[in-house]
């Protein structure tokens, strides 16, 4: 009697699998050993602010990061005070932003196949998987994102804008980069004026009910309601970041220390740059910076090197 043979459909599932598997266990392993990976730059900044809300310190310690990541890392090491534990809920949080992504590439799509296979190449691309393991707020803002996605694609309502908006209010606790581009989910609504009136006003009242109480809270603490206050800041180590590759020679840090200096609070700090930032583009003139930022920014964004290959990933464990 013959075993039976499995299908080619079922041993690609299984090749995936375990490719799956093989590339996260070998990201875990390189943090790990022989020494776990150094912390670099804003994860430092993160877990330090965690552990002083820990501690019983201000649960807003600094003006230019948004406060969600040291709060969820605060959350997570008040059940389990190990590094370990934030990568598990991260890696957990990678499984959820593959399947969110499957389920949206089936919906635009109708077909299973291609959603599934979106959700597998978002498991097997390291440069993103790696983001489990760091301290930066990347893997819970592209979670909360798809979510909030989601949620409307599933239920074009207005309560399903309402949690759109709350979910959208979540994302940007943690980064700003939703912010530009919040209209665009206005374009999800459908129906008539009055219905997609109502579903708009739901997706608006749902990012107020998040932003809001943070808002004022961060007003209270230290004085200014900006979640995200490093507009000024950014533009300045844009314009004076000079190579084509965006992880090798930063000069974020140097720039932040000289940042501190200017003055005592971060409204003074944020004018100093800020005219420093328009006084060096009225010397440089508007066609040269554009010109400037052309002939590097697209190498910088499609460069092959990530914080995984570079001294900001795996590489400076040893």
């Amino acid at each position: 009697m013959t075993a039976p043979v499995a299908s080619p459909r079922r041993l690609t599932r299984i090749g995936w699998v375990a490719g799956i598997a093989a590339i996260h266990a070998s990201l875990f392993w390189l943090y790990w050993i022989p020494a776990a990976k150094q912390l670099r730059g804003d994860e430092k900044t993160y877990l330090n602010a965690a552990r002083e809300i820990l501690d019983g310190g201000a649960w807003y310690t600094d003006a230019l990061w948004p406060p969600g990541q040291s709060w969820l890392l605060a959350g997570i090491l008040s059940i389990w005070d190990n590094l370990l534990a934030i990568h598990v809920v991260q890696w957990l949080l990678v499984l959820g932003a593959a399947w969110l992504c499957a389920r949206i590439g089936e919906h635009l799509t109708g077909r299973v196949r291609v959603g599934w296979l979106a959700g597998a190449l978002m498991l097997v691309y390291p440069p993103f998987v790696a983001y489990a393991q760091y301290l930066w707020p990347e893997v819970i803002h592209v979670t909360l994102v798809l979510l909030s996605w989601w949620l409307v694609l599933r239920r074009p309502t207005a309560g399903g804008f309402l949690l759109c908006g709350l979910t959208i209010g979540l994302a940007l606790l943690f980064k700003s980069l939703l912010l530009p581009f919040l209209p665009a989910f206005l374009l999800l609504t459908e129906g008539a004026w009055r219905r997609r009136a109502w579903q708009g006003a739901a997706l608006m009242l749902g990012v107020a009910l998040i932003i809001g109480p943070a808002a004022i809270g961060k007003q209270i603490s230290i004085g200014t309601p900006n979640l995200h206050t490093s507009g000024p800041f950014n533009l300045w180590v844009g314009l004076h970041d000079h190579t084509r590759q965006g992880h090798v020679q930063p000069i974020a840090g140097r720039q932040y220390g000289r940042y501190l200096m200017v003055g005592d609070t971060v409204a003074e700090r944020n004018r100093v740059f800020l005219r420093r930032y328009l006084r060096k583009l009225s010397e440089l003139g508007p066609v040269e910076v554009i010109s400037r930022q052309v002939s590097r920014q697209p190498f910088r964004l499609l460069d092959h090197e990530s914080f995984l290959t570079t001294d900001g990933g795996y590489a400076n464990a040893y």
